[in-house]
């Protein structure tokens, strides 16, 4: 068995032994070995070591052939993505979709489509069923205009599927539909599918773990309160929640806001807080509004984003915009939500100027659930239970700002 491992390796070229990784070519040799094992045929053709009087050649060499078929789907992406899209793979760049035409009895089963979006990476993937997997062809696409960078299409010989892989440039959803003649594959904006849209930033991450008493990161905490937040999320079929982070991972403080104005309707940043006085406590709740009599430079604001119409106005003048929701407002009703909800000290909101909250064009509020500095506060937020409870107060507050401030859509 040893030489006939090392007879069938021989002969398979260079080129595809890279091409594929080592679990995968132990796979196939375990599993194809043991139908060799069974062909008492194939062991005589392989002590002769020659080839049997058939077309087909030895079972070595259909093998190795075998292989070589395989090594495609285990091969990483070209290098170089190509410029020429495959005939049966069309993209209309006006329209934004890709057209996949129905001819020579091909079939594909739009119903059974999984979809993939990791849009921390800007990729979103599709994996259709279909009957003939090699139709749409394979490999990498340059598409390069205002919605993609690349498509990736990668035929799935095990279950007879294809994965298609979209490089985004902006975050996008897609639709599937067909017609008579085509199925269509359509890239939309997220607010078409969703009424309403919040970005959370569960605050710090990486090696930048924020506050630390008794060995907890805030970090941790501030994660922990998203997850179940998300989970209360994704029960609502018409909210829709992206996170600037889903694991312990730095993140840039000017790409969480960015985040938020690309695809969110509001933006809210989980903090739990920190200070020197062991013997302050509390929820409070922040906002930034720019006030024009404040001797601070606002000026340098304006040119990362430009003027946030949201943001920008008094205390007593709400910038006139479509969407009637302020920061401050926001602010207030998180705040509000918290303390019935939680129970902690309620220490109000502030007009702050935190990163986050001034570069943000939609309304936005940082959260700080206590302090973490506290004994007492420390022992209840690191409880899942209390976890829980911030997340159901934070979830009421979205659904507050949604019945009574519906974005424009």
């Amino acid at each position: 068995m040893r030489n006939m491992l090392k007879c069938l390796y021989s002969r398979i070229p260079q080129k595809i032994k890279n091409s594929i990784s080592h679990s995968a070519m132990l796979f196939v040799f375990c599993t194809l070995i043991t139908i060799i094992a069974f062909q008492p045929m194939a062991r005589m053709a392989y002590a002769r070591d020659s080839r049997p009087e058939t077309s087909g050649g030895s079972l070595i060499d259909i093998i190795v052939m075998l292989i070589s078929e395989l090594s495609v789907e285990f091969s990483e992406p070209q290098s170089q993505p190509q410029f020429v899209f495959p005939p049966n793979f069309q993209y209309n760049s006006e329209e934004k979709t890709f057209r996949i035409p129905k001819s020579n009895g091909f079939t594909m089963d739009l119903s059974g489509a999984v979809h993939m979006d990791l849009y921390h990476q800007r990729q979103y993937t599709i994996t259709l069923p279909m009957n003939d997997p090699w139709h749409l062809g394979y490999g990498e696409f340059a598409v390069i205009d205002d919605y993609f960078q690349t498509v990736y299409i990668s035929p799935n010989i095990a279950d007879g599927s294809v994965s298609l892989t979209f490089r985004l440039q902006q975050l996008k959803l897609f639709d599937l539909s067909e017609d008579e003649g085509y199925y269509i594959i359509r890239a939309i904006y997220p607010r078409e599918r969703y009424q309403f849209i919040v970005v959370i930033d569960p605050g710090h991450g990486g090696n930048q773990p924020g506050a630390i008493h008794g060995g907890i990161r805030e970090s941790d905490l501030n994660l922990a309160v998203t997850r179940q937040l998300l989970a209360l999320i994704e029960q609502n079929e018409h909210m829709r929640a992206y996170t600037t982070r889903n694991s312990d991972a730095s993140v840039d403080l000017w790409a969480r806001p960015r985040l938020g104005n690309e695809v969110g309707d509001i933006f809210i940043s989980i903090h739990h807080n920190a200070n020197t006085n062991r013997n302050v406590y509390g929820t409070e709740s922040f906002y930034f509004l720019y006030i024009p009599d404040d001797d601070y430079d606002y000026n340098g604001y304006a040119d990362y984003y430009g003027h946030n119409d949201i943001n920008h106005g008094t205390v007593d003048d709400i910038a006139d915009n479509a969407y009637a929701l302020s920061s401050r407002g926001l602010a207030e009703i998180m705040q509000r939500q918290l303390i019935n909800r939680i129970g902690f000290r309620d220490r109000g909101i502030h007009n702050r100027r935190f990163v986050v909250l001034r570069y943000s064009q939609i309304p936005a509020t940082l959260v700080e659930l206590g302090f973490m500095s506290n004994q007492q506060e420390l022992d209840i937020m690191r409880t899942e239970a209390f976890q829980r409870q911030a997340a159901q107060a934070i979830y009421n507050g979205l659904l507050e700002v949604f019945a009574h401030y519906p974005p424009p859509r």
